[in-house]
């Protein structure tokens, strides 16, 4: 069972931020060729594309907030400020 729990673990902490990665990318090249497109044929953009570019960018955001919280965690326990 604990070998089990480490491989899911590793799987966890290896895909979630590739996956993460991926969608931010997809999404923000998916908001540049829909505004280029629409722009040139002189028509909004879709909102499925800007709220998948939304989407991204507050999960991007929350992941940098989360990140900043458990550096200055560790930080603040290294240090015996906490």
């Amino acid at each position: 069972m604990n070998v089990f729990n480490s491989l899911l673990g590793n799987i966890i902490e290896y895909v979630t931020p590739t996956a993460l990665l991926a969608f931010t990318a997809v999404s923000v090249a998916l908001f540049i060729s829909e505004a280029v497109r629409a722009k040139r044929q002189g028509r909004k953009m879709k909102t499925g594309i800007k709220v998948m570019f939304i989407i991204a960018m507050v999960l991007d955001a929350i992941l940098v907030i989360l990140g900043l919280v458990v550096f200055l965690l560790i930080f603040a326990y290294a240090t015996s400020t906490l």
